[in-house]
């Protein structure tokens, strides 16, 4: 998300920073409670790693994914009542177009989604997948970035690191997945 403004003032100019921000300042909200609701729990599942108490581990990430239900269906009812939030907030100074707004929305639901999992892979001491992901992720979301901006404009830049956030998802959510059930193997154990 740092090379966002970067490469949005490079390919777009500095207002659409401003209009980037405004909707990113929105939806942060939505990450700001599922981050309060996670945090106390990475040191728990330190301790229940520790302790081995898998069932418990197992409890409280059903508890998270119901929690991110939840907030993804506050994000949705965001992203239909946005305009209006916008409009008030604004004073009608500045329109945020509803294909960035409604990538913005994609983007929390799968920033919490992979969160989630990364907060017990974190207490867990399993973060050297983790470690080459980010790497190679990095690497790929600037050009992906570039290109889909250039096919849907300022949005293409939020649907990158949405993007980049399904996959890891998809990539954390197995390792736990494997962790949990004792089947983890190679980097998925580290």
């Amino acid at each position: 998300m740092q090379t966002d403004n970067i490469l949005i003032i490079r390919l777009f100019g500095a207002k659409e920073v401003t209009i980037f921000n405004l909707a990113f300042k929105l939806y942060s909200v939505v990450t700001m409670v599922f981050t309060i609701i996670l945090t106390p729990f990475w040191s728990a599942f330190t301790d229940a790693y520790v302790k081995k108490d898998f069932d418990w581990i197992k409890m409280v990430i059903k508890k998270m994914q119901l929690y991110w239900l939840i907030l993804s269906a506050c994000t949705l009812i965001l992203f239909f009542i946005s305009p209006f939030l916008f409009k008030i907030w604004l004073h009608g100074s500045v329109i945020l177009p509803t294909s960035l707004s409604f990538v913005m929305a994609l983007w929390v639901m799968a920033y919490c989604w992979q969160t989630m999992y990364v907060y017990f892979l974190n207490g867990a001491g399993k973060i050297k997948l983790q470690l080459y992901l980010i790497i190679g992720t990095s690497i790929i979301n600037i050009p992906l970035a570039i290109l889909l901006s250039k096919w849907i404009g300022l949005a293409g830049i939020t649907l990158s690191n949405t993007i980049v956030f399904v996959f890891l998802g998809i990539m954390y959510y197995t390792q736990t997945k494997l962790i949990l059930n004792n089947k983890a193997f190679s980097f998925f154990d580290k």
